[in-house]
């Protein structure tokens, strides 16, 4: 499964917005506006990528303090549909390899909703440590929820990456 990413560009917005809207509507995102999208997609600290798989978009991911001095770069939105196609661990890998070796970053972050127990099993099996809980911290749909906040080091996924590669055997 050769998955890739590129640039999103400004005449993509409403298809970012018709992905939000099948998360926002399974509780997973509030969902942001046309202008606010707008707005972010020209800043110089934030990077918006199509997730693409066989020449098709499958999802966007947006990346946020990219030309963080500390290295430190936010993975603050990722929606990969369809569900179910096994399509998220490698898309989240190769937004992993883009992260550390292209922007050459030195740790990521994210944080997702309590109840978003896939995206925390894939996160947590791709090396990411739970590093807090924000109670409480999100108001969605009238019921406030709790936030987890995940991080990874450069080296904490080289090891993995290199265990990964140690698996593979050939013929």
């Amino acid at each position: 499964m050769k998955i890739s990413l590129i640039n999103t560009s400004v005449s993509e917005i409403s298809w970012i917005l018709e992905l939000e809207s099948t998360a926002r509507e399974e509780g997973f995102i509030r969902g942001d506006h046309t202008n606010q999208h707008r707005i972010q997609i020209s800043a110089s600290s934030t990077k918006y990528l199509t997730i693409v798989l066989a020449g098709k978009p499958v999802g966007f991911v947006i990346l946020n303090d990219i030309n963080s001095l500390d290295k430190n770069i936010e993975l603050g939105r990722i929606i990969i549909g369809p569900r179910n196609a096994g399509i998220g661990q490698p898309a989240i890998k190769e937004i992993l390899r883009y992260i550390f070796e292209d922007l050459e970053a030195n740790r990521v972050s994210l944080d997702t909703l309590s109840h978003n127990n896939r995206a925390q099993h894939i996160y947590k099996k791709l090396g990411f440590v739970q590093e807090g809980l924000l109670r409480e911290s999100l108001l969605l749909n009238n019921i406030f929820h709790d936030v987890i906040l995940f991080g990874l080091l450069r080296r904490d996924w080289k090891k993995i990456k290199k265990r990964a590669v140690s698996n593979v055997v050939s013929i």
